[in-house]
């Protein structure tokens, strides 16, 4: 169990500290995860917008674009990366 524990800190850590933008949303659009570079590059830390929708943390998101790509990748079970 231990060892299970530490290598999810390490992926956490990594994944905190890649140089992209990582946003994770659950089915409600609500924020789950906000990574070291979208803190460094909107100025919202983490806790300040998890469990807080997306798109009031984010005005700038053009909502019904971004609902039909979550459409399709719900419909598919799938991941997708925007830029």
């Amino acid at each position: 169990m231990i060892d299970d524990m530490d290598e999810l800190h390490s992926k956490l850590s990594i994944l905190g500290a890649i140089d992209v933008g990582i946003v994770v949303v659950d089915n409600d659009n609500n924020i789950q995860m906000w990574n070291e570079f979208m803190q460094n590059h909107s100025g919202l830390r983490p806790s300040e917008v998890r469990d807080k929708n997306l798109f009031r943390c984010c005005p700038g998101i053009d909502e019904i674009w971004f609902q039909r790509k979550m459409d399709r990748v719900r419909q598919l079970n799938s991941r997708v990366f925007i830029t």
